[in-house]
Order: C-alpha cells, then sequence, then structure tokens
C-alpha cells in the first residue's frame, strides 16, 4: 500500500509541478518569453523605421515627377508657340517670295 502511495503522490506532484524545479522552470520559461517579446519589437521597430523611409522616398518621388511634369507642359507650351511664330514666319516668306 505504501508503494502505491509513494506512485501516486510521485504522479501528483509530476502533474501539478510540485517538485523543485518547477519554479526554475517556469522562470527559464518566463526569461525566453520575454526575449522573444523584445526580439519581436526590435523586428516591428525595424519594420516601422523600413515604411517611414519608404513613405518619405515616395514623397520624394511624387515632388520630383511633379515638377518634371511641369518642366515637361512648359516645354510643350514653348513648342507650340514656337511652331505658331514657324508658321507666320513661312507664310510670311512664302507672301514676300510671290511679290
Amino acid at each position: 500500500k505504501r508503494s502505491r502511495i509513494a506512485y501516486s503522490d510521485e504522479v501528483r506532484n509530476e502533474l501539478l509541478g510540485d517538485n523543485g524545479n518547477s519554479s526554475e522552470n517556469q522562470r527559464a520559461h518566463l526569461l525566453d518569453n520575454t526575449e522573444r517579446l523584445e526580439r519581436s519589437s526590435r523586428r516591428l521597430e525595424a519594420g516601422y523605421q523600413i515604411a517611414v523611409e519608404t513613405e518619405q522616398i515616395g514623397q520624394e518621388m511624387l515632388e520630383n515627377l511633379s515638377h518634371d511634369r511641369e518642366k515637361i507642359q512648359r516645354a510643350r507650351e514653348r513648342l507650340r508657340e514656337t511652331d505658331a511664330n514657324l508658321g507666320k514666319s513661312s507664310r510670311i516668306l512664302t507672301g514676300m517670295l510671290r511679290r
């Protein structure tokens, strides 16, 4: 009967974690989880920084594209004016040659 009680106590201790290593195991487990959380937090922070930098680069690119668009529009307008002036010049020269 004593061996059955001892076995029963041993099984209960294993199941309930009454052995002396239980608090050490819990502490180690908590430390491991804390380290994981810290690593995850660092990764999240690095990801956030990359997202912020990417957004800044995107804004700069959009500004550059906007400036380039304005330059192209001004060049196109000057080209139209030059074309119109060339047309007038051509008509004037043609008129002068006919006289």
